[in-house]
């Protein structure tokens, strides 16, 4: 078990946080010698996050109660540092009777690290989308919106709700439609190109806004086909 990057355990049925059992891999990997963990009633309280330790108890009597389940909560290493830790465990029955509880310590700081860091660029992703000073559009191949940025929605006088599922083409002016059609199908057939063209859109109140378009396909995360719209006043 030393070679193996996951650390085995095993408690009693009544006793859930005190190790009988850990593997001697827990030195490599938390830097804490297997024999100073086993039999301790107060190690696994100690080491848990404070913030994390109601939280987990309830979850862990609950997974118990069902024969099995998971947790993620803060583990402070040999080192002083706090890692993410994913507690796998299940109950094990012996003639019938629940007689210990075994389960999985594996470290997921590197994955908690990659999502957290995932989720700021997302947010900063979005910051930029909805308010950037240009009108961002994706839509299907039939025209169909699929979702446009804020700044675009309030352009036009709109809540972004109120345009997603709507016609693209019912934006624009009545002259203007059959042309933007048109524009497209050229997108959808040439999508790998950059399409500029120049139309009038109508605003909810029923103002002309003429604007200068840049269209390109592309795939979305589905393999699906879209078409992306920039817009900007002119």
């Amino acid at each position: 078990l030393r070679a193996v990057p996951v650390i085995i355990y095993a408690t009693g049925i009544d006793e859930a946080h005190i190790y009988h059992f850990i593997s001697e891999n827990v030195h490599e990997i938390m830097g804490y010698d297997h024999r100073e963990m086993i039999g301790n009633a107060v190690f696994w309280h100690e080491h848990v996050h404070p913030d994390d330790l109601s939280r987990i108890k309830d979850v862990i009597v609950r997974n118990l109660e069902q024969g099995s389940g998971s947790v993620e909560y803060r583990f402070l290493y040999k080192d002083g540092i706090w890692h993410w830790i994913l507690d796998c465990h299940r109950v094990v029955e012996k003639g019938g009777r629940a007689s210990e509880i075994i389960g999985s310590l594996t470290d997921i700081t590197e994955q908690k690290c990659m999502i957290e860091m995932l989720l700021i660029s997302n947010k900063r992703y979005q910051i930029l989308y909805n308010e950037n000073p240009s009108i961002f559009i994706t839509i299907a191949p039939d025209g169909t919106i699929i979702s446009m940025n804020r700044f675009g929605a309030d352009y036009l006088g709109y809540k972004i709700e109120e345009l997603t599922g709507t016609s693209l083409v019912e934006l624009f002016h009545r002259d203007d439609r059959e042309q933007c059609q048109l524009k497209l199908q050229e997108v959808l057939q040439d999508p790998s190109r950059l399409h500029q063209f120049k139309l009038r859109k109508i605003n909810k109140h029923g103002g002309t806004v003429c604007v200068h378009e840049w269209a390109r396909g592309c795939k979305d995360e589905n393999g699906q086909q879209i078409i992306l719209l920039a817009c900007e006043d002119i």
